[in-house]
């Protein structure tokens, strides 16, 4: 029974495990077949999820219908009645009580004995398990209804969880396809506003530009510039969260380190702020993805710069602790106060303290950063002070040598 039960909750996929609770109910008892079925009330049909057979009962010729296939039960009240009372019914052929209706649906079906037990979760019939014995008349005792029971309490916990796995699953390719449609679709008359926005200010005449003008059109493009950050940023997110663990692969995460910090020494410059990194290794394997992972870094090391006043200073820090990678990033800018801190990792949360409304931002950065290294088995810490500046880091388990690995599994 422990086995059986171990059994039908080893997966979370649906089909996986109505074959799983079919097997398991046809084994326990010692039955010849067993049936899923889906009832539905309204109609009075029972579709047929799955059939299991089992391979070594010999001489059972029982006729199961196919999975598809629709059970009208409107002729059997004894059925209904114990559906609708969810509780186990046992119908045998040879027994002179089996009322007439059922009689004849055993017989057309060269049933000798079943037991039928309504699949119920939180009260709600979400299924039917029949269990058959199609080769010699049988009197299920008190006892194997007590273990199909005890079996049927379990699989309806797992085909709950089945079914909620399936939805979630369901939502998630819905969330998804909206995402790329919405940006795709936004991205091409975004487009052509930056682009008339730029014509228009490269048609009017100098000697017309009225501060008033040159605000007004500052706005426009600052604003059309923000949604265009906010598509990318929403896309990336995107494509980070669906993007496939099977696909990811060994890399040195110190070179990508180097890498980011160097493509942001421009931005730095710009602003006369000074980034300097220091490493402690070389070279620090680390199993995931370089995509995320380099996405991270850069927005790690850029909201650094972004949020450094000019002439101040950004410091790229990066060691092997033991296992672990540690990654951090100290600036002297503005710093969050303490009633800002706990909403950091929000979508679309800003924390905007006095001197920072001018920078451009969409509140996804830290969000996509959190996610990124949770993924990835790691830690997202930061501390921060007004007025003196913030410190961002994460810490990601190094990947192990492949002899170490192949050890640790044996």
């Amino acid at each position: 029974l422990y086995s059986a039960s171990r059994t039908i909750t080893s997966t979370l996929d649906r089909d996986e495990v109505l074959q799983h609770i079919a097997q398991s109910m046809a084994v326990a008892l010692e039955c010849s077949s067993a049936l899923i079925l889906d009832y539905q009330a309204e109609t009075k049909l029972a579709q047929v999820l799955t059939v299991y057979r089992v391979g070594t009962a010999r001489n059972a010729n029982e006729a199961l219908p196919s999975p598809g296939n629709a059970l009208q039960l409107d002729q059997l009240p004894l059925v209904l009645e114990s559906i609708a009372s969810q509780r186990p019914l046992i119908l045998r052929a040879a027994d002179p009580t089996t009322p007439q209706a059922e009689l004849l649906w055993l017989q057309q079906r060269r049933i000798q004995s079943a037991l039928m037990i309504p699949l119920v979760a939180q009260g709600e019939l979400i299924g039917v398990a029949l269990v058959i014995e199609g080769r010699r008349d049988r009197s299920f005792t008190s006892n194997e209804v007590f273990k199909a029971q005890t079996l049927a309490s379990q699989a309806s916990v797992a085909l709950r969880q089945s079914l909620l796995f399936n939805e979630v699953l369901e939502l998630e390719k819905v969330k998804s396809e909206m995402i790329r449609m919405a940006s795709h679709d936004l991205r091409n008359p975004l487009n052509n506003i930056l682009g008339y926005i730029e014509l228009v200010n490269m048609t009017l005449d100098p000697a017309q530009q009225t501060p008033e003008i040159e605000e007004y059109m500052g706005s426009l493009r600052r604003s059309a510039k923000t949604m265009q950050s906010l598509i990318d940023d929403l896309l990336t997110l995107e494509r980070v969260e669906s993007e496939r663990e099977s696909e990811w692969q060994e890399f040195d995460l110190s070179g990508l380190v180097y890498e980011v910090t160097e493509s942001e020494q421009s931005s730095a410059f710009l602003r006369n702020i000074h980034l300097a990194l220091a490493r402690e290794v070389d070279h620090a394997p680390v199993f995931g993805s370089m995509t995320q992972l380099r996405q991270a870094i850069s927005n790690l090391i850029g909201n650094a710069v972004k949020y450094t006043p000019d002439g101040g200073q950004v410091e790229v820090q990066f060691a092997r602790e033991g296992q672990r990678l540690q990654f951090s990033v100290k600036d002297t800018g503005y710093g969050i106060s303490p009633e800002r801190q706990t909403r950091l990792f929000e979508r679309f949360y800003r924390a905007r303290e006095p001197g920072t409304d001018h920078i451009p931002g969409t509140g996804l950065g830290l969000s996509l950063v959190k996610t990124v290294i949770e993924r990835h088995g790691g830690q997202v810490w930061y501390e921060s002070e007004v007025g003196v500046g913030s410190t961002f880091g994460f810490w990601l388990p190094a990947a192990q040598p492949a002899g170490v690995q192949g050890a640790a599994l044996m």
